[in-house]
């Protein structure tokens, strides 16, 4: 999730065919935004959102 809390799915696993977990469970929520709690309080820390995005979207 990147830290305007928009799911974003790595480039490469967008790319992959292998069946209806991967296309329905991982690629279908490419783009989606949750529905964050109100209170600035109770949402995820978008500094450590920012720290795991740039972990993650490194190519392996």
């Amino acid at each position: 999730m990147r830290r305007d809390y928009v799911v974003e799915v790595r480039g490469d696993v967008m790319l992959e065919v292998d069946g209806p977990m991967l296309k329905h469970g991982i690629q279908d929520v490419h783009g989606w935004t949750p529905e964050v709690p109100k209170r600035v309080a109770e949402r995820p820390d978008q500094h450590l959102l920012e720290q795991g995005w740039q972990l993650f979207s490194q190519p392996t």
